[in-house]
């Protein structure tokens, strides 16, 4: 009985692989996904936000955790092309980072939330490219 079922084995096998042919061809090589690029989902406040309270606490959002130190080094908030002091804290299972800045923010100015493309994902991976997001203060 097992001999039997062997030569059966052995007839189909040569169409097996040519349907297995067949069916690559038809549909074409196998894709590989790498995954989603890392990246920005939000910034708070939004960009060309107006009359932004001086208290904020600016938040960036991304799509999967940052590696805190990155992000440590790699986002800024800049008035007049100054860095201004601040700390920053991981959110949302370091997926959210919010800067806290020393002092509440001047009055009725421009700040940009500066995003380095050094900025890497837990997993290694660094932003495609720097990203700003300026808004106005409140006089």
């Amino acid at each position: 009985m097992v001999r039997s079922q062997s030569r059966r084995a052995l007839a189909l096998a040569p169409a097996l692989v040519v349907a297995a042919v067949v069916f690559g061809v038809a549909c074409g090589p196998p894709t590989i996904d790498v995954g989603t690029p890392f990246s920005i989902v939000a910034t708070e406040p939004a960009h060309g936000a107006v009359d932004v309270g001086v208290d904020v606490l600016p938040r960036v959002s991304f799509n999967r955790a940052v590696t805190v130190s990155t992000a440590e080094t790699g986002i800024q908030l800049v008035v007049a092309g100054a860095d201004l002091e601040r700390t920053i804290t991981a959110q949302d299972n370091g997926k959210t980072i919010e800067l806290v800045p020393r002092h509440a923010l001047p009055r009725n100015t421009d700040v940009t939330l500066e995003v380095a493309s050094t900025v890497e994902a837990s997993d290694g991976i660094a932003l495609e490219t720097k990203v700003d997001a300026t808004f106005h203060t409140s006089p």
